[in-house]
């Protein structure tokens, strides 16, 4: 049977680097986050020059087509800009949630190749591989061996998953 592409490149992986097909997205999340407030700002700014150029107009500017430009840019456009200006932060807030959530999953993973496994990973990872057919993994526990060896049979009983 072919093995899949993803189990190819971690069998024939001879660094103990991580995967090279394993990357940590959270530099490009930091970046996204980021962008998230400076978008938020900019609406905001926008929200405030537009707030100010409607109030100096209002002096100057009257008649039914004034009334409307007006009634338009306070119950539409100003309360769009602010719900956008709010959502722009809250997505910030949850994509550096993510961010941390990421970095928790990488340290608790992290832990399993290096002896510091929480108490519950024994009850999750257990020694017989994935597939279910009672072989025992003849690799440590917990190593990269060991993982490379449960993966190469969950595909074998598997085909087709994960290509």
């Amino acid at each position: 049977k072919a093995l899949p592409p993803l189990l190819r490149c971690a069998l024939n992986s001879t660094s103990v680097e991580p995967y090279p097909f394993v990357k940590s997205p959270n530099e490009k999340l930091g970046e996204i986050a980021l962008r998230f407030r400076h978008e938020a700002e900019a609406t905001r700014a926008m929200h405030r020059h537009l707030f100010n150029s409607a109030s100096r107009l209002r002096g100057a500017w009257e008649g039914q087509a004034a009334d409307a430009f007006f009634a338009g840019v306070e119950s539409e456009l100003l309360p769009a800009l602010q719900r956008l200006a709010e959502a722009l932060l809250f997505a910030e807030v949850v994509t550096r949630q993510i961010i941390t959530t990421i970095r928790e999953a990488e340290i608790e993973a992290a832990a399993l190749f290096q002896g510091d496994a929480p108490a519950f990973a024994g009850k999750v990872l257990m020694s017989i591989p994935p597939g279910g057919n009672g072989d025992r993994n003849p690799y440590p526990y917990g190593t990269r061996a060991w993982a490379e060896y449960g993966l190469l049979l969950y595909h074998l009983n598997n085909p087709g998953e994960g290509d």
